[in-house]
This record gives structure tokens, sequence and C-alpha cells, in this order.
């Protein structure tokens, strides 16, 4: 079996743009797995699906909902973001909704009980 030189080319155009796409996807999927643990440490919430929670807090943002994850980036670890609740609007809060736009963003005056948190 044969090939020519072209086609070599092409499949490897073919094979390098598909790695890069993986790469850009894995970049997204660790920026907001930094932004959350940013989040967290500044004691701000950031609410997963199935988790329950009221919105009584004021609406920074509007989250866009047909902005949900791919089962490819789900893959790769990350997760869909319902609200993220901020103590205080700052650079922070600007990342968190650029980092999650699915996600509703509040201003929250006191802290949110996250029950996933572990208390010494």
């Amino acid at each position: 079996m044969r090939f020519r030189l072209r086609t070599l080319l092409i499949v490897l155009t073919a094979i390098g743009a598909a790695f890069g796409w993986i790469a850009w996807q894995y970049r997204i999927v660790t920026y907001r797995n930094a932004v959350v643990l940013q989040l967290n440490e500044r004691g701000d919430s950031v609410v997963r699906p199935g988790i329950a929670w009221g919105e009584s807090e004021e609406r920074v943002s509007e989250g866009d909902k047909s902005r949900r994850i791919s089962t490819f980036r789900r893959w790769l670890g990350d997760e869909n973001v319902e609200a993220i609740f901020l103590h205080n609007a700052d650079q922070g809060s600007w990342e968190a909704i650029e980092a999650f736009p699915e996600a509703n963003i509040y201003l929250a005056p006191r802290p949110i009980h996250d029950p996933r948190r572990a208390v010494p």
C-alpha cells in the first residue's frame, strides 16, 4: 500500500488539528477548576447540579443555560455550575462570569452553607 506525500500531509494536519482541539478543551477545564479553587479559597460558594439552594440573594448575572458542558469536557473532569455566590464584587467576579457562562452569579453578603465542604 502506497501513500502520496499530499495524503501524508493531509492526515498529519488533521491529526494535529484534533490534538490542538483536545489541548484547547483541556486548557478550558483546568482554567475552570482553578477558578473554582480560587473562589473556594476566598469563601465564595459554587453550586453544582443536584445541590439544593435558594435564590434569595441579588442576581448579578444570569447564566446562559444553553451553554452546557459537552460530554467530552465531562470526560476531562469538567462539571456544569448552576450558581456562584460571591461575597464581594471584584476582579474574581468577572473571572467567574467569564469562566462559567452557564451559571447564575449572585452577590451574597453572608456565607452560604455548602454541604460538600467538611467542617472540622
